[in-house]
């Protein structure tokens, strides 16, 4: 059994917040690449900045409904932690 059902929820939704001040930071302040990034390579980090926000902002929209989709989950999950297959009458 999951001790702590949300903790993987928890982390996702840190992450996001995470890569979505970083990416925010590189397309706000560019210059921050500047003396690691050739000038030919910066496009590509700004393109990994856009999706970076894209994908983060994606992130936080789900964790909201798979909060709720954790605790079905866990519902369905028997005392030894293993899931119960039910079919009409039958429970395995």
């Amino acid at each position: 059994m999951i001790a702590h059902p949300k903790l993987p929820l928890t982390l996702s939704g840190l992450a996001a917040l995470l890569a979505l001040g970083a990416a925010l930071t590189g397309i706000v302040h560019p210059p921050l690449y500047q003396p690691m990034t050739p000038d030919n390579l910066m496009p590509g980090t700004l393109s990994q900045d856009i999706i970076s926000l894209a994908v983060s902002l994606a992130l936080l929209a789900c964790l909201r409904p798979a909060q709720h989709l954790t605790a079905a989950l866990a519902d369905l999950a028997g005392a030894d932690g293993l899931p119960r297959l039910c079919l009409r009458d039958l429970c395995v």
